[in-house]
C-alpha cells in the first residue's frame, strides 16, 4: 500500500505537468500510461472501502475515523482524472460509491 501510494503521487504530479487531462488519461506513451494507472489502483482502493460501507463489511464510523483525510485529499488531487472518467459514458459509474461517500464524508468535515 505504501508503494502504491507513492506511485499515485508520483502520477498525480504527471498529471498536473500534462498539457490536458484527457491527454493524460488516454496517452499510449508507456510512462505516461504507468502514471495514470498508478492513479486508478490507489483510487481503487479508496472505491473499495466506499462499497465495503455501502455493503455493511466495513464499520462507518472506524472508515470514517481512518480513511477520512487520506481519502478526502487523494480524491481532491486526482478530481482532474475522476471528472473525466464521469463524463464518459462508458466510465460515467466508475467510482460511483467513491463520489457517494465523497460527499458524505466532505458535509460531515464541514459541520466537525
Amino acid at each position: 500500500m505504501v508503494t502504491a501510494y507513492d506511485h499515485f503521487h508520483g502520477g498525480i504530479g504527471a498529471m498536473k505537468t500534462a498539457p490536458s487531462v484527457e491527454s493524460f488519461c488516454t496517452s499510449s506513451d508507456e510512462q505516461t500510461r504507468k502514471h495514470y494507472l498508478s492513479i486508478r489502483k490507489y483510487l481503487n482502493v479508496h472505491e473499495l472501502v466506499a462499497v465495503g460501507i455501502r455493503e455493511e463489511v466495513l464499520d462507518p464510523e472506524v472508515c470514517y475515523s481512518y480513511w477520512c483525510d487520506a481519502l478526502a485529499n487523494n480524491y481532491s488531487d486526482a478530481k482532474p482524472v475522476l471528472d473525466f472518467l464521469a463524463g464518459r459514458d462508458k466510465n460515467k459509474y466508475t467510482y460511483s460509491d467513491l463520489h457517494k461517500l465523497y460527499a458524505e464524508w466532505e458535509k460531515r468535515r464541514a459541520i466537525s
